[in-house]
Parts: C-alpha cells; sequence; structure tokens
C-alpha cells in the first residue's frame, strides 16, 4: 500500500523569515552534466562531470498590503557599492505537511538567495499579482528544525496571518508628464530586472557560486489605455510616443513621478521612462492601446 498523500495548500514558502502566500514555485537547484562526444577509439562517452550547481526559479503570488512592501525592497535596493543587493536571504520551502516528526523530503532551503526580477501586473477588476525571480547560493533538503521552526509551524489551520490583497483601485500610474493618468489606464505591468550574475572562482571547495553580483539595472512595463485618451492625444508631440528625428527629443525623458501598489511608492525619488509608439488593434470589446516604456537615467 503507498504511504499517505498530501496536499500542498498546506505547504508554505517563507522568505527573509516571514511567509508569503504563494500561488506557485519553481525554485530549484540545477545541475549539467557534461559528458563530450570525443576521439577515443570506441562508441560510448567514456569521460564527463559534473557542472556548477545553479539555484534559481521563480514564486508567484497575489500582492499582499503587508508582504508586498517588504519583498519589492529586497528587490529594489542595492548595496553602498552598487554592483549588488543590500540584502541576501534564505528561502524555505515546505511543500506537504503532517503532525508526524522527521521527513526530510518535505523541506527545502535555499540559502543566500537574492532577487534577480520583480514584476508586478495589474489590471482592473483584479488583484495585484507578483512574480518574482531569484538567484540563489546553496541548496539543501532537510526536516523542518534544520530551518529554524517547528514542525507544523505556520502551516496549522489558525496560525498563519490573515492579509487583505491589493486590489486594482489601489494601485496607481500617473504619467501627468504626457497626459495619462490611472482614470483612462485598463491594465499596467512593470518588472524590475537586477541581471544577476553567479560568480565563481578557481580552487573552491565546491560547485555553488561563491557570491551573486548585481548588474545595471533595467526596468521595463506597458500601460493598458483606453482608446482614444493620451496616446492618440498627444501622437503628435514627440519625445511621448517616439520620435521622427534626432532633434524631435532630448535626455530629459518623460517623468512619471507615481507609481504606487498599495501604500508603496515605487519610486520615491522619482523615476524618469522613454515610451515606444503606441500599439492599436480592432476590437469588439473596449478599445484599449498599449504604451510600452523603458527607465533611463533616474529610477
Amino acid at each position: 500500500m503507498a504511504g499517505n498523500i498530501y496536499m500542498g495548500y498546506m505547504g508554505w514558502a517563507k522568505i527573509n523569515g516571514n511567509i508569503w502566500k504563494i500561488s506557485g514555485s519553481s525554485i530549484n537547484p540545477t545541475q549539467a552534466i557534461n559528458a563530450p562526444q570525443l576521439i577515443q577509439g570506441d562508441y560510448t562517452k567514456k569521460a564527463w562531470n559534473y557542472g556548477p550547481v545553479e539555484v534559481g526559479g521563480n514564486l508567484s503570488g497575489p500582492s499582499g498590503e503587508t508582504s508586498f512592501p517588504l519583498l519589492w525592497a529586497l528587490g529594489s535596493t542595492r548595496g553602498t557599492t552598487g554592483d549588488r543587493l543590500l540584502t541576501a536571504f534564505d528561502i524555505e520551502i515546505q511543500y506537504v505537511h503532517s503532525q508526524s516528526a522527521g521527513g526530510a523530503d518535505k523541506y527545502r532551503k535555499f540559502a543566500k538567495c537574492q532577487i534577480n526580477s520583480i514584476g508586478i501586473s495589474v489590471t482592473a477588476g483584479d488583484v495585484a499579482n507578483l512574480t518574482i525571480d531569484f538567484l540563489g547560493g546553496q541548496s539543501d533538503w532537510g526536516v523542518a528544525s534544520n530551518f529554524g521552526v517547528t514542525t507544523g509551524a505556520g502551516t496549522t489551520a489558525g496560525t498563519v496571518a490573515c492579509e487583505r490583497l491589493i486590489t486594482w483601485d489601489q494601485c496607481e500610474v500617473n504619467g501627468s508628464g504626457f497626459g495619462v493618468t490611472s482614470s483612462c489606464i485598463e491594465s499596467w505591468d512593470i518588472t524590475l530586472n537586477n541581471n544577476l550574475t553567479r560568480a565563481y572562482s578557481l580552487g573552491q571547495n565546491h560547485y555553488y557560486p561563491i557570491q551573486i553580483l548585481a548588474g545595471i539595472k533595467e526596468f521595463t512595463g506597458s500601460l493598458g489605455v483606453y482608446a482614444p485618451n493620451a496616446p492618440l492625444a498627444a501622437r503628435n508631440t514627440a519625445p511621448f510616443f517616439g520620435a521622427d528625428k534626432w532633434a524631435d527629443y532630448s535626455a530629459t525623458g518623460v517623468q512619471l513621478p507615481v507609481f504606487r501598489v498599495g501604500a508603496t511608492n515605487l519610486f520615491p525619488t522619482g523615476i524618469t521612462v522613454v515610451t515606444q509608439r503606441t500599439e492599436a488593434s480592432a476590437a469588439t470589446g473596449p478599445s484599449i492601446y498599449t504604451v510600452r516604456f523603458e527607465g533611463v537615467c533616474t529610477y
């Protein structure tokens, strides 16, 4: 007879010590096997090696009013040198839950993790959804006691705190620089990418990276705007929606002073973006134009 089968919703994901209510997880260690084809007088592979261990993947779920500010800070705050994130942290995932002790196959810990990218998407009538891509330094299986929690902690009914999810009416983008306000926006999405890089060294005594460094920060996104609002009203005004010639624009770009999810202003010191040409399509339902943008200079 097979052993007990458990439901995944009784698991949990703990990021930097805080439980985040997720809808899915793909974080895993991967390790390539290198078995090259060689001239060797035989027709089977006779030489091989394991490659570096790369820990990574994503967690996704709705944005909560208490969890979102913590996660955004982890992904957007650089250290003093600028080439690395301020905080590395552990991610602990319990895949199933039972009241019995032990069970090394139920828990996994990903140590020294950093946020490679954090994406937010908001559509009118829905909650703000979040997808976070991580890179980690190490991973291991273990029992609950290895992770600093008691077996069952945070999964027994009644022990997880309730949290109010952030709905669309609490998310704002105000692009007053080119006349787009939240009142004419049907949806928006943004992605902050840290372009993390794993570093290895000769003589190290393991296959995990010795450091994780941050690359140039990138910020991209798009607005879904009800037609025929600002995008076409300003269609002949450069540089708001592209340019026909070099003289049409300057380096100052377009200011987006407010980009807010719940109570969190994503860029409290301001942001400068440039926008691509407006994309339009015919539809039987509400007509929506898409305006794509990219952060430059200040963000």
